[in-house]
């Protein structure tokens, strides 16, 4: 027989259980980035002339876009991921886009993190999140893949699934 007081932590942990529990299959079922998959892309906001690598021309290219902060070491973990990307398709018809969303208010100026990241693709800052938000941003990293008929190939979130990407990029311009 269990204790009364036992029984009471044991109930106690089984309906925090089934509320956690909710609560994640409830966001998940809220936001999936495959909800996005097979859309045309929201346009871009204008984001001003503040660009670092040069403005970025991406009409009819297949174009990922990046959005990160420079504040979430999962987006700092991406960033070779998507420079290799860069390296291996910048003379095709691709053009990649960091968006830096700042997430804190030392993230605000971000050539200099930038720099040292050794990122040559186009990056702007969007200080507003303007673009996060049109894109339905809630996690950071998050890539947006975006075909020559601009329309939403993939939706990633996180730090991986850049292998995938890269395939996916290869039979896009395929």
């Amino acid at each position: 027989m269990i204790p009364v007081k036992k029984r009471y932590h044991i109930i106690f942990a089984i309906i925090l259980g089934i509320i956690t529990f909710s609560y994640t299959i409830g966001y998940i079922i809220e936001y999936s980035p495959q909800q996005m998959i097979g859309e045309n892309a929201p346009d871009l906001a204008d984001l001003g002339d503040d660009w670092i690598n040069a403005r970025p021309a991406s009409d009819g290219k297949v174009v990922l876009i990046h959005f990160w902060t420079y504040g979430c070491i999962n987006s700092r973990r991406s960033l070779p991921k998507t420079q290799r990307i860069w390296e291996k398709y910048k003379g095709e018809d691709f053009m990649l886009i960091g968006i830096h969303g700042p997430d804190f208010g030392y993230d605000k100026d971000i050539a200099e993190d930038v720099r040292k990241s050794h990122l040559t693709y186009p990056v702007i800052n969007d200080p507003l999140l303007g673009n996060w938000q049109r894109y339905g941003g809630k996690y950071w990293p998050r890539a947006v893949l975006i075909g020559k008929d601009q329309k939403i190939k993939m939706n990633i979130v996180g730090e991986l699934g850049y292998d995938r990407i890269d395939e996916r990029i290869a039979k896009e311009l395929g």
